[in-house]
């Protein structure tokens, strides 16, 4: 009987947005924006994709519930 081999998990991790002055601001067609907002789009859906097909995967957001903040 042959199993698969394990893949270690490595955490699904959204993209960090430019920092302050990254951008020049002129429109550019390869804007850092441009690649941030098109990380964050396939960032959401392997999300989708994780929660549709692994609901006990350590990045389901059900393994994160919100918590209430205190005051």
């Amino acid at each position: 009987m042959s199993q698969e081999p394990t893949v270690p998990h490595r955490p699904l991790t959204p993209p960090k947005p430019p920092v302050p002055g990254e951008c020049c601001e002129r429109g550019c067609e390869n804007c850092v924006w441009v690649f941030y907002h098109e990380a964050q789009r396939r960032y959401e859906a392997a999300l989708q994709a994780l929660t549709a097909a692994a609901p006990d995967h350590p990045d389901h957001p059900a393994s994160h519930p919100i918590q209430p903040e205190l005051s």
